[in-house]
Formats: structure tokens, C-alpha cells, sequence
């Protein structure tokens, strides 16, 4: 069970991606069990496998048994995604079995304390709730719960993302001659950076990743000085979350506090280790 701090760039960075890749619908279950996830928001009722609305309250998540046992050495899991356009980050939750009885009189597990906009999720992304029951390695049922984004006058920014490598102690630009001289970035990986343009709604942080990493997003606040008064955020990018040897694309997405996405863009990192 997660704490009830803010959730901020510095949590976010925190978070592990966990089973998001698989379909909305329960896999064929193993061991004869046959279950479903329901989430309701602000105590409605369920929100149905693909929602859309706006998720500024807490949600309940439950996983109901409709048919079978759950081994007693088995492990309920739910989460919460908040998904950017940089990489999903979530929020785990151990869910264990129900005391109170249902009016349908099915088994259910459900986590301790429900889910809670601003702290496990951001209102304004899409979010997406996975539940899994697991016995070791195995997957013994999966379901989810998507809900796009609802929010509405949102007000984009502009945005520019620029990426430095450091090759033998003499820093490379790309976009720039690291574009034709395609050098191995083992050593220090890359720096990038995200220069906030125009006006529009103001920016909190902004999320980087490597598109096909599989890792959570890093966020870094925006922030100014006096050297560089334009709103700006940057993050080092680092093996093993670069390919060896291999090109790449760095993701990063600016965000509003609630996870709007005010500007998001890529940049394509061209990398060889031929001599």
C-alpha cells in the first residue's frame, strides 16, 4: 500500500511498470478461475472495461471471483497507471481477500485503501487499472480497466527537445554532428533537455523516457533561473536504459499538474559501434 504523498516528479521516478502490455479482457484462466475487475469512481458504480471521464476522486478497485478457487499460496495484485506519452508510471497495491459479504454472494479481494487522484494517479491522463492473480511465476488471470482522458480546456505549449552526449570528455549535439557522426554513448549516455515555448497553461514537469525501454518515465520539474529564463526541464539518460550500440528515441512530454499533456515530441538518436 502506497503512502499519501503528492504525486510529483520525484514519486513518479519511483515507479516500476508492471504487466500494462496485456489485453483489456480476463486471459483464459488457469486453475479454473474465472474473475473480473471492477472500479468504481467516487462510489458509482463499476466503470466498464474502456470509460471516459474525469477521474478526480478516489477509486475502488475489487477482483470478483465468478467461478473458482484461488489457491491459498496465490498473490492478488492491482495497480494504477497514469500513461504519458513518455511511458506509463504506477502504483501497486497487494489485494486481499474481502470480509464484508456481497449481495452476489461471489469472492472478491480488493486492496486496503482504494486508489486516490493527485497521489496514485493523475486525474487528467489516462488511466489504467491491470489486476493480476499470480502463483509464483505464473499468471493465473489478468484483467484491466482503461479510462482516457477526459479533461477539457486544456491549453497546449509549444516545446523544443534537444539531447548532449558526452564521447571521450567532448560534448556531441543532437539534433547536430551526433547526427552523422553517430558515436557509442556507453560511456556517459545523454543529456536532454525540453525548452518550454509560448503560453498556455502553466507546465509542472516534464516526463522522459526511451521509447521501447519498458521502464517508468523519469520526471523532472520545469524550472528557470536568472542564466536561462525560459522554462525548461532536463534528465541524463543513461545505460542500461540505452541500447547498446543501436539507434533510439528519446520520448519526453510536458505535463500539467494533473497530467494533462500540454506538449509531447521525440528525438531520434542515431548510435554505431562500427570503426
Amino acid at each position: 500500500m502506497s503512502t499519501r504523498t503528492p504525486l510529483h516528479p520525484a514519486r513518479l521516478v519511483a515507479f516500476a511498470v508492471a504487466g500494462l502490455a496485456l489485453p483489456l479482457a480476463a486471459r483464459t484462466a488457469h486453475a479454473g478461475i474465472s474473475a473480473h475487475l471492477e472500479c468504481a469512481h467516487d462510489g458509482g458504480k463499476p466503470l466498464p472495461a474502456r470509460a471516459r471521464i474525469v477521474l478526480d476522486k478516489l477509486v475502488a478497485c475489487t477482483i470478483v471471483i465468478d467461478k473458482g478457487a484461488v489457491p491459498k499460496d496465490a498473490t492478488a495484485t492491482i495497480v494504477a497507471g497514469s500513461v504519458t506519452p513518455a511511458g506509463t508510471a504506477v502504483v501497486p497495491r497487494t489485494a486481499d481477500p474481502t470480509t464484508t459479504p456481497r449481495a452476489d454472494h461471489k469472492a472478491a479481494f480488493a486492496p486496503i485503501a482504494s486508489f486516490s487522484a493527485g497521489t496514485d494517479f493523475m486525474a487528467c491522463s489516462t488511466v489504467r487499472f491491470d489486476a493480476s492473480i499470480t502463483q509464483g511465476t505464473t499468471v493465473l488471470w489478468h484483467g484491466a480497466v482503461e479510462n482516457r482522458g477526459a479533461c477539457t480546456s486544456i491549453k497546449p505549449l509549444g516545446g523544443e527537445l534537444t539531447c548532449i552526449g558526452l564521447v571521450h570528455g567532448a560534448p556531441i549535439d543532437y539534433p547536430g554532428e551526433g547526427m552523422t557522426k553517430k558515436p557509442s554513448l556507453a560511456e556517459a549516455g545523454v543529456t536532454c533537455t525540453v525548452k518550454i515555448k509560448g503560453t498556455g497553461d502553466a507546465p509542472q514537469f516534464v516526463v522522459f523516457n526511451v521509447q521501447g525501454a519498458n521502464k517508468p518515465p523519469l520526471a523532472r520539474a520545469v524550472a528557470t533561473d536568472a542564466k536561462f529564463p525560459e522554462p525548461r526541464a532536463f534528465a541524463q539518460l543513461m545505460p542500461p536504459l540505452l541500447p547498446t550500440c543501436k539507434n533510439f528515441v528519446v520520448q519526453a512530454a510536458t505535463l500539467r499538474q494533473d497530467g494533462a499533456v500540454l506538449w509531447s515530441g521525440t528525438l531520434k538518436i542515431p548510435q554505431s559501434c562500427a570503426k
